[in-house]
């Protein structure tokens, strides 16, 4: 357990974390076991009782969330209540321990509570997948070989849903209940909470240690949607590890090519070229990936994916073609969202179990010197091993194509060139 003492908040927050191996079933189930969590107990039974103990409580916050990381997923389940200097109300703190314990153990999985969270995943996935961005990453993810971990939709899969079974919900429930956790609070955590949290099971978490992803040759993959737009998203291997001491370089090469607020992709594709309405790059650390999304009329794609090439061997090329100016912006926008995550009692929460999970030790200030010591010949060296691995494109309609297309279950049109 690790708690940051700091009285900077009004609030007092824990993240008790459980990791449990990524599969597809799971990873549906588990998403279903969430709306259940996120709502009833066995003390609350329904969704009214719940939030009036919420607000007697003085408006007690939880929340859950399942994320990826690597071949494991992570379930975070977070709390946030007033200090009991600011109440001083007897049993108060003893109420909000017991809305924690309720909805840690005790969650209330009926048949009925089954099938409401079923309709309200399948209702998310389904709005999610109108998104033509979110299906052209998803049908990327897809493309990848199965056997690794990034095929694996950690938000649940449409077609899983109604084959997870009530009595698959429970098993899942007591398997969690038996995981130990990773806890992390910040604020002077009262004492009576503190007992409660030492007498859980606890462990620190290894680093995933599944394969980075390659392909020798790009998976590529299109579909025809019945959607708004045309999307195309491109997946790179980077072939390095989050806790690899280079890993603060390829961030700032990451900034430069995509994701700062002024980057290449979007001077170059956007500004200066028109051909889309909007286009990013990412990271997924634990996968050694860097994903490439764009919205974009079809037409523009081929001269898309020529200009992002370009712009990817301009970062191989760094000390000849990318300026100090524009090396030094990447370092202030990083710099910036570091210095941001102080203010968050959530962001300081999420860096203390990066820390604890990469086993290593390093405050916001030792983050900040690495990102400005980052220069353009570290910047080349982590741009060096990129090469693409997945091209995925989701075309637009055409106007008067058939209604036994457009109202498919998003059948694919398959084109693989690694078959």
């Amino acid at each position: 357990m690790r708690i940051n003492p700091t009285n900077k908040f009004s609030d007092h927050s824990i993240s008790l974390r459980r990791m449990i191996d990524l599969n597809r079933k799971d990873a549906t189930a588990l998403n279903l076991l969430l709306y259940i969590l996120n709502g009833k107990t066995e003390k609350f039974p329904n969704r009214q009782l719940f939030s009036q103990a919420l607000n007697h409580a003085y408006a007690l916050r939880a929340y859950s969330n399942v994320s990826g990381f690597g071949d494991r997923m992570l379930l975070d389940i977070r709390f946030s209540w007033i200090s009991e200097d600011l109440v001083q109300e007897e049993g108060y703190i003893r109420e909000v321990i017991d809305l924690i314990d309720q909805i840690l153990f005790h969650p209330c999985i009926t048949q009925k509570n089954l099938d409401e969270a079923k309709y309200l995943l399948k209702n998310r996935l389904s709005m999610q997948m109108q998104d033509p961005d979110t299906q052209a990453v998803r049908l990327l993810f897809e493309s990848m070989p199965e056997d690794h971990p990034i095929s694996i939709p950690v938000q649940g899969s449409i077609e899983e849903i109604d084959k997870i079974t009530l009595e698959e919900i429970k098993q899942l429930a007591i398997r969690l209940s038996e995981t130990p956790f990773e806890i992390i609070g910040v604020g002077s955590i009262e004492k009576e909470v503190m007992d409660y949290l030492n007498a859980l099971p606890m462990q620190d978490y290894e680093c995933s240690k599944s394969p980075l992803i390659d392909l020798k040759q790009p998976a590529i993959v299109t579909a025809k949607r019945d959607i708004a737009q045309s999307s195309l998203a491109l997946l790179y291997a980077t072939h390095m590890k989050p806790d690899s001491s280079d890993y603060f370089a390829l961030m700032v090469m990451n900034a430069i090519l995509g994701s700062a607020p002024m980057n290449l992709l979007f001077e170059e594709i956007r500004e200066k070229h028109s051909f889309c309405y909007s286009i990013s790059s990412s990271l997924i650390r634990f996968d050694g990936a860097l994903l490439i999304v764009t919205g974009a009329q079809k037409d523009h794609f081929d001269e898309i994916r020529e200009l992002i090439a370009a712009q990817i061997d301009k970062l191989k090329h760094a000390t000849k073609m990318i300026s100090e100016e524009r090396l030094t912006s990447a370092h202030l926008d990083i710099v910036d969202a570091i210095r941001t995550q102080d203010d968050s009692a959530l962001r300081l929460m999420a860096q203390m179990f990066m820390n604890i999970y990469l086993k290593r030790e390093i405050s916001s200030e030792q983050m900040i010197d690495k990102i400005l010591n980052v220069s353009l010949e570290d910047v080349e060296k982590a741009a060096r091993p990129l090469h693409l691995i997945g091209d995925a494109s989701v075309i637009q309609s055409a106007e008067g194509a058939s209604e036994e297309l457009l109202n498919s279950d998003l059948e694919e049109i398959m084109q693989t060139s690694n078959e």
